[in-house]
């Protein structure tokens, strides 16, 4: 790397234009699995949470809210026209 950084710098980059154009391409790969790794561990922990929960008014998710609104719409969907 410091051979290509050394490049970058007799080109006239900047520091951060160097680090931008060098070493964050190289980067990006770990940034997305370590990202994509603490993504499934958050919502794993949050189904985990919501598996033993015990009654619904505890639950992270507006799901009363949510329900009765998406329960509203499938069934004025499915319903006849009223006349």
């Amino acid at each position: 790397m410091p051979v290509e950084l050394e490049a970058a710098q007799a080109d006239g980059c900047g520091r951060i234009r160097a680090f931008c154009a060098v070493v964050l391409p190289s980067l990006k790969p770990g940034i997305v699995a370590v990202g994509s790794f603490a993504f499934i561990s958050t919502w794993n922990n949050v189904l985990f949470a919501v598996m033993f929960m015990s009654s619904q008014d505890r639950s992270p998710f507006p799901s009363d809210r949510a329900t009765s609104w998406a329960t509203s719409e499938r069934t004025s969907a499915l319903s006849p026209p009223a006349a």
